[in-house]
């Protein structure tokens, strides 16, 4: 019984995610950010830390990023800002995995343009908190962002040129 009355608080808050990012209008430049309060009311879960001296595995949430791909196509056609587009997509992506996992977060990356990343995301393996952690994994969720074919995707990244990502709310939670 116990675990039934999780998953449906699990669905039940995921929906109410969506349904209050889908009821807000496109075209304000805000319109992309849940609330505080929208945001913690349907937070369902946070994993808990690893035991000490291990790690947690990365979850495959490829079915959040496409599902989000699948109800806004046109932040999807829009997700490359550096050619006039918006954060929009992404930030409804995080906010949906955010709410399956609070572990969830936007890559800060010393050499991206403006210090964060507009196409990959991280997720916190290790103790502690999440804002500043590099104990995290990197996951691509945008392939061809740039060019005319944008689509979800889920592709684990490396790590590369000795830079180590970390992970940050962008002031988003």
């Amino acid at each position: 019984m116990v675990t039934i009355s999780l998953l449906r608080l699990t669905i039940v808050g995921s929906a109410a995610l969506m349904a209050a990012a889908c009821s807000q209008s496109p075209s304000s430049p805000s319109s992309s950010k849940a609330t505080p309060a929208e945001i913690t009311a349907t937070r369902t879960k946070r994993a808990a830390d690893p035991a000490p001296g291990s790690q947690l595995s990365l979850p495959d949430h490829f079915y959040v990023v496409a599902m989000v791909a699948a109800q806004h196509p046109e932040a999807l056609a829009r997700s490359c800002p550096e050619q006039g587009g918006s954060w929009e997509f992404l930030d409804r992506a995080l906010e949906a995995l955010h709410a399956e996992d609070s572990r969830w977060g936007y890559t800060r990356k010393p050499a991206a343009p403006g210090g964060v990343s507009t196409d990959v995301v991280v997720y916190n393996y290790g103790a502690g908190p999440d804002e500043g952690t590099t104990n995290v994994y990197e996951v691509d969720i945008l392939s061809g962002q740039c060019g005319s074919d944008a689509r979800p995707t889920w592709n684990v990244v490396s790590a590369s040129g000795g830079q180590r990502p970390s992970w940050t709310s962008r002031g988003r939670w």
